[in-house]
């Protein structure tokens, strides 16, 4: 199923944000679906399910506005 979704998440960054490397982004923003990540911000941190929705959801919206920064070229690091 992940590999479903990762894969039609990847294809509406591309369209989004086509210099962007759409798998890398596609799998940071299913990150807080994972079954262990999510039980450690609901149950642990105790965060309630609105404000992880509302965080995707803003993190969504700065990609629509601004574009997802280019990836650095293979053998490079970019530290800001």
């Amino acid at each position: 199923m992940y590999a479903a979704w990762a894969a039609r998440v990847a294809v509406l960054l591309a369209e989004l944000a086509p210099h962007a490397d759409a798998e890398v982004t596609a799998a940071a923003l299913l990150a807080p679906r994972a079954g262990d990540l999510y039980r450690h911000l609901r149950v642990e941190l105790a965060m309630p399910a609105d404000r992880i929705e509302r965080g995707l959801l803003a993190l969504l919206d700065g990609l629509a506005a601004r574009g997802v920064p280019q990836a650095p070229a293979p053998g490079r690091r970019s530290i800001s």
